[in-house]
């Protein structure tokens, strides 16, 4: 009997999706990250796979499939594999055109092999040599020096880890307010220009949706935005957070950002109830 049902739930496991053709590369993502967040990670690999069978020329969303394969393998501690697919990402923006690919995806890629490093550490047999690791991706990428003529204010160039890490216990701070069944949307981030903004919130749906909740995708909210003609000025109040929040489909709405300057910088953010715009948790680290 105990043959018969672990044959049972394997081929269950293993169920071919019949993936209609017809199938925009938006509802395959989209089908992709519902069966992602319901754990239904072979679902999600086939379709990520379709995605990739039915679009090689798009490199955007190729770069897109191969990050979410990667993540997928990195949940599932498949570590192997999931290096595989992020170093394949990063290759692509090495090769001729990957400057015009989504940086998004060069960032969260970074950021995951580093978690898979981590995690594989205790895994590694005793005596086994290691390389040093490398600075972490996200605050390297925001914290080193650049020339002049690229320049950023000084406040955001954190030190070595401090800004990865501050980014760290903000997410944690967040989830100890919120159910398993919360669904995000991180609605406002305030930084110096768009692409430190992006970078953050980025950062921040990555690391929340390793915790298991489900994030509300940032085009929602820009369809939203648009259509109801909200929060189009530089800052939002609560109200107009929550009632973005609530309209995209989330129950929990999340604003904040970076500010600072010197040895005085912190990340702030407020988890607001998007039916109520009550605020139902607060994080605020320095870095």
């Amino acid at each position: 009997m105990f043959a018969i049902l672990s044959v049972l739930f394997f081929s269950a496991c293993a169920t071919e999706l019949n993936i209609p053709y017809e199938l925009s590369p938006e509802e395959l993502i989209q089908r992709a990250q519902e069966a992602s967040d319901r754990n239904r990670f072979n679902h999600a690999l086939q379709l990520y796979e379709a995605l990739l069978e039915r679009n090689p020329g798009n490199l955007a969303l190729v770069v897109n499939a191969e990050y979410e394969i990667g993540f997928i393998h990195e949940r599932r501690r498949n570590f192997d594999e999931a290096r595989i697919w992020l170093n394949r990402v990063l290759e692509r923006y090495e090769a001729p055109g990957g400057e015009a690919l989504p940086e998004k995806f060069r960032v969260l890629a970074h950021i995951v092999l580093e978690r898979v490093e981590e995690r594989d550490r205790g895994r590694r047999p005793r005596g086994r040599q290691r390389q040093q690791p490398e600075q972490p991706y996200l605050a390297q990428h925001l914290g080193q020096p650049q020339p002049a003529q690229q320049s950023v204010p000084r406040q955001y160039q954190p030190s070595l880890h401090e800004f990865e890490g501050a980014l760290t216990r903000v997410a944690e701070e967040i989830s100890r307010n919120l159910t398993a069944m919360s669904r995000i949307a991180v609605v406002y981030v305030l930084a110096p220009d768009s692409d430190t903004a992006d970078l953050i919130a980025d950062g921040l749906e990555h690391l929340l949706h390793g915790q298991g909740f489900v994030i509300v995708d940032r085009s929602a909210l820009d369809i939203v935005r648009a259509e109801q003609q909200l929060g189009l000025t530089d800052e939002i109040d609560d109200n107009t957070a929550a009632q973005i929040g609530y309209l995209a489909g989330a129950n929990v709405a999340i604003t904040g950002g970076a500010v600072g300057e010197g040895d005085l910088r912190w990340l702030y953010f407020r988890a607001l109830d998007t039916t109520t715009a009550q605020v139902v948790g607060t994080a605020f680290e320095a870095f």
